[in-house]
Parts: C-alpha cells; sequence; structure tokens
C-alpha cells in the first residue's frame, strides 16, 4: 500500500520480473522490467533488466528492441560479468533477425575471446553450430561441433557447458 517508498519494493519488483522471467513468461516478465527501469534507472540490477529485456524481446520477435537492451547493456557495463551471455545473446539474436553472417562474425569474435567463461564457450559452439544448421550447411555443423569435442575433450567443464547447452 506505501507504493515505491515501502520497504524492499525495489527488490520486490525487480524478483517479481526475474519470477515471470524464469518461467519463460517473457510478456508478462517485458512489463515488469520496463516498469523497474522506469522506477529505478540507477540501480545496480540495471544492467540485469537491460539484459532480461533482450530476450524478452528477442523471445517475441522484436529483433531491434531485443539488440537495442543488449547495446544498452554492452555500452554501459562493458566490464560485467554480464558482457559474456549478453554479447552471445546478441550474436543469436542477429543470426534469429536473418543477418547470419553478422551472427556467425559476432560468434567467431566472442569465441576467440582468451577470458570467454567455458560455459559461454560451450553456448557459443552450439549456437555456431545452429547457425549452420539453420543455413543447411549441415558438414560445416559437424565440424564445428568436432573440432570443439576434440579441442576440449579432457575438459570436464566445458564437456559440461555443451551438455548444458543441448538440454
Amino acid at each position: 500500500n506505501q507504493g515505491k517508498d515501502a520497504q524492499h519494493y525495489k527488490e520486490a519488483t525487480f524478483h517479481n520480473a526475474h519470477s515471470y522471467f524464469n518461467l519463460r513468461q517473457y510478456s508478462e516478465a517485458r512489463p515488469l522490467f520496463v516498469k523497474f527501469l522506469t522506477e529505478f534507472p540507477n540501480d545496480a540490477f540495471v544492467q540485469d533488466a537491460y539484459y532480461y529485456l533482450g530476450v524478452c524481446e528477442a523471445q517475441s520477435g522484436a529483433y531491434a528492441a531485443a539488440l537495442n537492451y543488449f547495446d544498452r547493456n554492452l555500452k554501459e557495463y562493458p566490464t560485467s560479468p554480464l558482457r559474456w551471455t549478453c554479447r552471445l545473446e546478441k550474436a543469436a539474436t542477429v543470426g534469429k533477425s536473418g543477418n547470419y553472417q553478422e551472427a556467425e562474425k559476432q560468434l567467431n569474435a566472442l569465441a576467440a575471446e582468451p577470458e570467454i567463461p567455458a560455459d559461454v564457450a560451450g553456448q557459443v559452439v552450439v549456437q555456431r553450430a545452429l547457425l549452420q544448421i539453420v543455413q543447411q550447411n549441415f558438414d560445416e555443423a559437424i565440424r564445428i561441433l568436432d573440432a570443439f569435442i576434440r579441442r576440449y575433450q579432457t575438459d570436464a567443464n566445458s564437456a559440461q557447458a555443451v551438455q548444458d547447452a543441448y538440454l
């Protein structure tokens, strides 16, 4: 009843949106994240809200809006731990929009990053392979997956990352 002055209102606003996001109810999450950004534009969770809004928009097919949120996240928070998954989602969204060459370019640049976390590296491989499958380049998709497996066959973290990305 106290509105945004209530204790824990800010956290509840964000976590309510995040709960819908986790349930993959993106159309319900989207306006709640927008509300959060409107009411708390300088909060530490803004970078998360940008990322989640980008995913929500991409899931609804609003690729330009999604890319705008991903770009804002990357521009305003260039060293954030979210930068890896944000770049991954941005590249995947570019691919979903039909710009396969640009998506491949972004995925290859991300894969070449020396500090990329293993879980994101595994997801990049899967996205690169899916991009080839969409273009019906099945042999290239197999080559991408095979090269990754050969390179990281003894790395349990990378193997788990690929497994998680497929599941």
